[in-house]
């Protein structure tokens, strides 16, 4: 199940936060902000999208 609804300001921060500890460390503790479950970051140089074990893809960039 992807999200599809708009996230709180709450909920952005600690997705960034995640994306930031992913980029920083290829890891992070920080839990999916809807449903607490697992997230894992994938991507390449001009994208990258954050996925949830529970949720699918919260939260996705595109680049060229």
């Amino acid at each position: 199940m992807d999200i599809k609804r708009d996230l709180s300001e709450q909920e952005e921060s600690i997705i960034y936060k995640a994306i930031d500890a992913f980029r920083e460390y290829g890891k992070t503790d920080i839990a999916c902000p809807i449903c607490n479950g697992k997230l894992e970051y994938v991507g390449n140089n001009s994208s990258f999208a954050l996925l949830c074990e529970n949720c699918g893809e919260i939260y996705s960039l595109r680049g060229i």
